[in-house]
């Protein structure tokens, strides 16, 4: 699940928020999801390899994008 503050389309984000007070989800920057898929892209239409992107897996077929643990403690950063 993808939570950004200041995100305009968040119609599910306040029944998840209400389930991380149970539990704990993550929360991925949609910046640096769309950054890597461009990079990848470039990559793989320039040379056909990924090799040279940052974060890549060991299996060379997934990028690692950093996450953030969202807690019951945290969960009132990531709504608005």
């Amino acid at each position: 699940m993808v939570l950004l503050k200041g995100e305009k389309n968040h119609a599910a984000t306040k029944g998840r928020t209400k389930a991380v007070k149970e539990t704990f989800n993550v929360c991925q920057s949609a910046k640096d999801q769309s950054k890597n898929a461009v990079q990848a892209a470039i990559q793989l239409g320039s040379n056909g390899e990924l090799s040279n992107i940052e974060n890549l897996a060991q299996d060379g077929k997934h990028i690692w994008v950093p996450f953030e643990k969202v807690t019951k403690d945290n969960v009132k950063n990531y709504i608005y």
